[in-house]
């Protein structure tokens, strides 16, 4: 904190032509002189904790009251550090690449905005805009296996399930979503994209061929389960299987109850014609 304003405007440290300052661990720049700062580009990716970026910060004594309203490019990129990040509600722009590579980044949180009065939303941990129709930052640490983005949504911004590692399950509502693939996923492991399973709707012909592209698992229908193949029935409010083709089956049939597949679990309501046909290995 500056006690003199002297001091504030004497303060000359400069990255990349802009003055950088620190506040409760988080470096900041100034965007326009003595009113609006930035969480700073490049600076923050030694950060500890959870991250509160306020919407106002004031210095005692010096009259001076700066409104925080972004956070800039790069700003946590590769902090490894960071647990969680409240976002304020005059923060109205979040740079590319802000919270890319946070692998252990749990979740989010947000001010609620009032009549609007908001920049960005916080819902169930994942970072959107204030209108609900761009996914901006899904927090790479969570530890959820299922995920169904928002039927809202239409567009993904880059980095946005960057270095993601316990998702077993994505759902995309829509037909098409604005989003490059070469970076939505970045640092996401080939072994994690090859154990997640994507849904999208059936006549989603180009979105199916961009995530099988990357590794995807798409719209799977049939799995094994602790030795029995099942085919999935419903999926949507209720999740149901029956039992299908079983004709290399061998040793003592017990059909259980329920079954899990992909952070789900279904409930077996029946055996599928022919499961079994031809199959004389059993007693």
């Amino acid at each position: 904190r500056y006690k003199k304003l002297q001091q504030w405007n004497e303060f000359e440290i400069k990255v990349n032509e802009k003055r950088i300052f620190s506040y409760n661990g988080l470096r900041y720049h100034e965007v326009e002189e003595r009113k609006t700062i930035a969480v700073a580009k490049d600076e923050n990716r030694n950060f500890v904790g959870h991250a509160d970026i306020p919407s106002k910060i004031e210095f005692m004594d010096l009259n001076l009251s700066l409104t925080v309203c972004g956070i800039e490019d790069d700003a946590f990129r590769d902090n490894d550090k960071l647990a969680s990040v409240h976002v304020s509600k005059n923060v109205v722009t979040i740079g590319k690449g802000a919270f890319a590579r946070c692998a252990n980044l749990e979740y989010f949180t947000s001010d609620n905005g009032i009549d609007g009065e908001v920049g960005f939303e916080a819902i169930n941990g994942v970072l959107f805009n204030k209108e609900h129709d761009t996914l901006v930052a899904y927090p790479a640490g969570n530890d959820r296996q299922i995920y169904s983005i928002p039927a809202s949504v239409t567009k993904i911004e880059d980095y946005a399930f960057s270095s993601m590692r316990s998702l077993l399950r994505i759902g995309f509502p829509n037909k098409e979503y604005d989003m490059h693939k070469e970076f939505v996923f970045d640092s996401v492991g080939k072994e994690v994209i090859s154990n997640c399973y994507a849904y999208v709707p059936k006549d989603a012909v180009k979105l199916k061929n961009l995530l099988e592209s990357l590794g995807f698992k798409v719209n799977t229908e049939t799995f094994s389960f602790e030795g029995l193949n099942y085919k999935i029935l419903t999926d949507d409010e209720e999740h149901t299987v029956e039992v299908t083709d079983n004709r290399g089956f061998v040793g003592e049939l017990v059909i259980p109850e329920r079954v899990s597949f992909a952070g789900v679990e279904y409930v077996v309501v029946g055996i599928g014609g022919d499961a079994f046909l031809y199959n004389c290995k059993n007693d």
